[in-house]
């Protein structure tokens, strides 16, 4: 879930031990609920600040659609904002903003989800503004259009991104059939394609509470909000999705590796690796570790490469999935740089990082940065229950649970065995990014 592109914010082990303290999640302070319907009804009480977020999940994201429909998982959370059957054009923006607060969603590979905080005060009311949004949204054509619009806007803004762009174009090298291969967001092409009657189809599919995780968190009594869930979402009607799970891909026997033309005057290098999904709880959260032993202000490829003047910064991100994700390595080379040069000491890295155990040190160092990341995301309401919802979306809220002792858990011969296991170079998509 955690990223090195994330500000650190925890430096020394006595600072990570008082935000630990403040920002745990203990077992007995969150409470389940299944409805009838399916739908699972997260609520954690915390009554330190006037406050609640509500976050309602979905798996509906782009790893449900098909090469024919990349694109409808984005549309469809921009059109949850566009109205109701009682709601008209706006309303549901206008209805969450007179409660002093916004409406937020985002979309990724396994899940949307709709969020927002609110005054407690005023929470059930927000609570019935998602509860709408999301079992009622009306989809009305000329909605479609004007959003189609919207998301070209936001795809032309995204463009110049270069993280962003040498990390899809990993995905479909890594990817030849998986559906992880797809944008999130989708091309203009992709979205000058959408049918209204394909994203009608997606909605009625996967827009269903057995399908769903409604979270909780704030200044709420236990069975106030299971009561308000019960009546707000109890008649969403279930419906069974009979979708197999796609066929896992092997990593590449042997390098795979494409150069691109772009419009952008520094080069870009991509190196990814197939990564472990939620499943292997000790790849994953040696390999959150990884992230921060390579990269970050002090990891070694920032030290090897940044350092000496090879490269201008270097990104490394994974992504925790449902399934076997992407481990990637970015580097951003100043304009005359060596993208060969650059991979080769990439390379060369992982062989020594497969070889030799990193130190106590700078395991502790790593640990620290992301560790302290992730117990300062859960000083909020909000933090809390995008948290508990992520990990309901590709597993259950238990792994957030266990996620810090997991994390405080991992050994030097742990890093080592990732990298050997998974960042093994033999096994790397390469993708170079240079100027037109």
């Amino acid at each position: 879930m955690l990223t090195n592109r994330i500000i650190l914010l925890c430096t020394v082990l006595a600072s990570l031990w008082s935000v630990a303290s403040a920002g745990t999640l203990p077992a007995e302070s969150i409470k389940l609920r299944t409805l009838p319907n399916g739908l699972r009804v997260l609520v954690r009480e915390a009554h330190e600040a006037p406050l609640v977020t509500i976050d309602l999940w979905v798996r509906a994201g782009s790893a449900r659609e098909t090469p024919e429909t990349n694109g409808v998982a984005h549309f469809m959370e921009h059109l949850l904002f566009r109205g109701t059957q009682k709601r008209g054009r706006g309303e549901v923006d206008r209805d969450i903003e007179e409660l002093g607060a916004t409406l937020n969603a985002t979309t990724s590979r396994d899940w949307m989800h709709l969020y927002t905080t609110v005054a407690s005060r005023y929470w059930q009311n927000a609570l019935e503004v998602i509860a709408d949004a999301v079992q009622n949204s009306a989809l009305r054509p000329d909605d479609v259009d004007r959003e189609q619009l919207i998301i070209l806007d936001e795809l032309a803004r995204a463009a110049d991104d270069p993280i962003r762009d040498a990390n899809q174009r990993l995905a479909e090298l890594l990817f030849e059939k998986h559906p992880y291969r797809l944008p999130v967001a989708a091309t203009r092409e992709a979205i000058l394609r959408v049918q209204r009657e394909q994203v009608l189809d997606f909605y009625r599919k996967y827009y269903v509470p057995n399908n769903a995780s409604l979270v909780i968190v704030g200044d709420v009594t236990e069975a106030e909000a299971f009561a308000a869930a019960e009546r707000l979402f109890g008649k969403w009607q279930k419906r069974q999705i009979t979708d197999p799970d796609p066929p896992l891909e092997a990593p590449p026997d042997s390098p795979r590796r494409a150069e691109f033309r772009v419009r952008r005057a520094f080069p870009v290098l991509g190196i990814g690796f197939i990564a472990p999904s939620v499943k292997e709880v000790a790849d994953v959260c040696a390999c959150d570790i990884l992230l921060a032993v390579l990269g970050q202000r002090e990891g070694l490829l920032t030290r090897l490469l940044v350092g000496q003047g090879f490269a201008r910064r270097v990104t490394t991100e994974f992504l925790t999935q449902r399934y076997p994700g992407i481990f990637s390595i970015v580097v951003e080379l100043p304009e005359k740089g060596d993208p060969a040069k650059v991979e080769a000491m990439v390379v060369g890295a992982l062989q020594q990082l497969a070889q030799t155990q990193v130190t106590e040190a700078e395991l502790a160092r790593a640990r620290r940065e992301i560790l302290g990341t992730y117990l300062f995301s859960l000083e909020t309401t909000e933090g809390q229950a995008s948290t508990l919802g992520f990990y309901e979306m590709i597993d259950t809220y238990q792994f957030a649970l266990e996620y810090e002792k997991n994390l405080l858990a991992v050994k030097p011969e742990d890093i080592r065995r990732v990298v050997s296991r998974y960042l093994n170079p033999e096994r790397r998509a390469v993708v170079t990014l240079v100027g037109e």
